[in-house]
């Protein structure tokens, strides 16, 4: 496991290098950090959360069950 730097500004929290060593996915445990992450997060003030990643790994389609969408499409990558 993996938790990069955490920040927030207004009201948005950003999350980077966030993963799971792949002998340890699949097993709840991604959400379970995705979601404590979430809750520290908002005595912040912070009522949403920002990440990047690309679109062709799994990762990406770990994010969007887990309630993120695409915000913004660029070339290498995209913002959630």
């Amino acid at each position: 496991m993996n938790i990069g730097i955490i920040a927030h500004n207004s009201k948005k929290s950003l999350i980077e290098d966030f993963c799971i060593a792949p002998k340890w996915q699949r097993k709840g445990l991604g959400g379970a950090f995705l979601a404590e992450i979430q809750r520290q997060a908002a005595p912040l003030g912070c009522d949403s959360a920002l990440l990047a990643t690309q679109p062709d790994v799994p990762a990406h389609g770990f994010y969007l069950k887990h309630g993120f969408r695409e915000i913004s499409i660029f070339k290498d990558g995209v913002v959630l």
